[in-house]
């Protein structure tokens, strides 16, 4: 069956490596994929080899049947004759669940289903021919994520993923972001979960509200900062994301419907009055910053607030439509504090963009 004969709505992720079963660090890291795949609501799509293959199949399969959730609609396997795999190790491939076979006859076959199929590549472990698989997904302007810890190949993918970056970066990442990839797993997948979620992610997450004239600077750094951690298009800023064919109001609206979280900064200026007027910028029906937090509030979005130095402290004199911000705890943010805060705030927003996160009510007065 060809993957245009099926529409597929499912973000799926094709994880490939090496078929020997005795790479431990390979095998072990396939499962913690499995088990990662499952829980951001994301497809997988495998071969029938065994190894790495085998091991993220079995956890992602096993942990979709503990949530209740049919593997069916977000599982591939891609199967080969095994002397067409070329590998010969030995062990039974995954036994896959009844409608989830795919057939395919040769390697370019297989390779040509799982660029179609899967919106990202993960490699583990590997054998020759994985440095084909990723040039394959990067000519296709789809990410890549070799995790080169793991042994076999994907070590010498990485590097030559990184040789090659300036004329064939991954997209949707930093090569500061990819770097992430080299540091071992303590505990769950690393950072591997973050930016695979940051490549294939098609709305904004965290929407940043700050005035310009106000509190740019830091709002520039915080996203570069943000960026990093959760990928570009999931930190939306009006000056990165409206582009000069946009209409800014209807890109704002649609960002603010979209996100989970809003990080609003408040500078010295925040409360500014124009010149020759009695009242400040935010007391204005039309004020940009005013309506931003109104749909914040209304919509119920989770709100961190963020004071540079020299900022109003709270609690600041609002029109009775966003008096409610006052009541949010706010956090200090300066030179000298940016990473410790820059933490917290990132720890604060990881939580809410797993699949289950929802929006969350206002403090409780």
């Amino acid at each position: 069956m060809n993957a245009s004969q099926t529409p597929r709505t499912q973000v799926s992720v094709l994880v490939t490596g090496g078929g020997n079963p005795w790479n431990r660090i390979a095998v072990r890291a396939a499962r913690m994929v499995g088990l990662t795949l499952a829980e951001h609501g994301l497809g997988l799509v495998t071969v029938n080899s065994t190894g790495v293959d085998k091991a993220v199949a079995v956890a992602f399969c096993n942990e979709l049947k503990r949530r209740n959730e049919p593997c069916k609609e977000r599982f591939i396997r891609l199967r080969m004759r095994w002397w067409r795999r070329g590998g010969f190790w030995p062990g039974r491939a995954f036994r896959a669940p009844e409608g989830t076979n795919r057939e395919v006859g040769s390697e370019d076959d297989w390779l040509e289903e799982a660029r179609t199929s899967a919106a990202a590549a993960v490699i583990l472990g590997g054998r020759a021919g994985t440095l084909r698989i990723a040039n394959h997904f990067i000519d296709a302007g789809k990410p890549v994520l070799p995790v080169p810890f793991t042994g076999g190949t994907s070590s010498e993918v990485f590097q030559e993923v990184l040789r090659n970056w300036c004329d064939n970066p991954v997209v949707g990442l930093e090569r500061s972001q990819f770097l992430r990839l080299a540091v071992p797993w303590v505990g769950g997948t690393g950072a591997l979960a973050d930016l695979l979620m940051g490549t294939l992610s098609s709305k904004a997450a965290i929407f940043l509200s700050y005035r310009r004239a106000d509190s740019e600077w830091v709002a520039g750094r915080l996203r570069q900062d943000l960026v990093e951690h959760f990928g570009k298009k999931r930190v939306f800023q009006d000056q990165e994301h409206i582009g000069p064919a946009d209409m800014w109001d209807t890109s704002i609206d649609e960002a603010l419907r979209d996100c989970r979280i809003g990080i609003v900064v408040v500078g010295p200026r925040w409360l500014d009055r124009p010149e020759g007027t009695q009242r400040a910028r935010i007391e204005e029906d039309g004020d940009v910053l005013r309506r931003e937090i109104k749909a914040l509030i209304q919509k119920k979005k989770r709100i961190v607030v963020l004071m540079t130095p020299g900022a109003p402290p709270p609690p600041w004199e609002l029109p009775d439509d966003i008096a409610e911000f006052n009541r949010y705890q706010a956090l200090r943010i300066a030179p000298d504090t940016w990473r410790q805060v820059v933490d917290e705030v990132v720890e604060t927003i990881r939580p809410l963009l797993r699949p289950e996160a929802r929006t969350f009510p206002p403090p409780q007065a």
